[in-house]
């Protein structure tokens, strides 16, 4: 017997509360606020961790799907994301390091998710 599976993409990413920021560096200290931090496999701290596509450095804070109404918009390809903070990062790097620590970068290029987000926040907001 043949296991059947099927991967699907949201078809709609609904973000409920936006901030942007100027800089990976001003997103660090709005958001990182008072946090403790993790060791790396290095064991050296980290202070968080962001995401990194097509230019655009991300934070977001997805909506747990807990009750009847997100599950139903979930079947029907929608996301719902509570929070989204975003500024330009050209290059990608995988440590930013600040007055308050080390942060990890992840390289979420490969998400085809991430990476159409990247494009719609760098034609809405950044390219201006």
């Amino acid at each position: 017997m043949t296991n059947d599976f099927e991967f699907l993409n949201s078809a709609k990413l609904i973000i409920h509360n936006y901030t942007q920021y100027e800089t990976v560096y001003q997103l660090i200290e709005s958001e990182f606020v008072g946090l403790e931090g993790v060791k790396d496999e290095d064991q050296n701290e980290i202070q968080g961790v962001l995401r990194w596509a097509k230019g655009v450095v991300m934070l977001a804070s997805p909506v747990p799907v807990q009750n009847e109404t997100l599950v139903k918009e979930m079947l029907e390809g929608k996301s719902h994301w509570g929070y989204l903070a975003f500024a330009p990062m050209k290059d990608y790097q995988r440590i930013v390091t600040t007055d308050t620590g080390r942060y990890l970068i992840l390289d979420s290029s490969l998400s085809q998710l991430m990476k159409d987000l990247a494009s719609t926040i760098t034609n809405r907001f950044l390219s201006k």
